[in-house]
């Protein structure tokens, strides 16, 4: 399915993520190949994700600086020449990952049904973040087969989730 053909089912079942052709879609790739296909905000949910994403400290995918709008250093200290220790000049947070350029991820050590309740979790994290005292959040450890649960907390660790 395309991103254009679920984007028409997901706001006709009121998507938490508004229109979906103003954002990115981030692959993650399983150990056994499976492909999971998720929103750029909740992909970044992920510590992880977000450092090989390199897309800055703000979640704004700007890249650099503070969400604030004030520059996090001092700008009479020059900077270092590209090509010093590695780096080739890129914006500060890039990464450096190729995952930052085709925002996709491979993460070799997590099994396809480990990472599908990663994914299933962050997208349920991402819909009531914002949620207010009174809407009715269901338990997601309802959700979790006991027979993977040490490998799903195992993940959710390397994941910094």
């Amino acid at each position: 399915m395309s991103a254009e053909a679920s984007t028409s089912n997901d706001a006709a079942i009121g998507s938490p993520f508004g229109d979906a052709k103003d954002h990115e879609w981030v692959t993650l790739i399983s150990q056994d190949g499976y492909h999971f296909v998720l929103d750029y905000r909740c992909a970044i949910l992920s510590g992880t994700i977000r450092s090989m994403l390199g897309r800055g400290q703000g979640g704004d995918g700007a890249g650099g600086g503070s969400s604030s709008g004030h520059a996090d250093f001092d700008d009479s200290v020059p900077s270092p020449a590209p090509g010093i220790n590695g780096d080739n000049g890129a914006a500060p947070f890039s990464g450096g990952f190729a995952e930052a350029e085709t925002l996709t991820a491979n993460l070799n050590q997590i099994r396809g049904v480990v990472l599908e309740k990663v994914v299933e979790y962050l997208v349920w994290k991402q819909k009531y973040n914002d949620s207010t005292a009174d809407t009715d959040i269901p338990h997601f450890q309802n959700r979790i087969p006991p027979e993977i649960a040490l490998e799903l907390l195992m993940a959710a660790d390397f994941l910094d989730v």
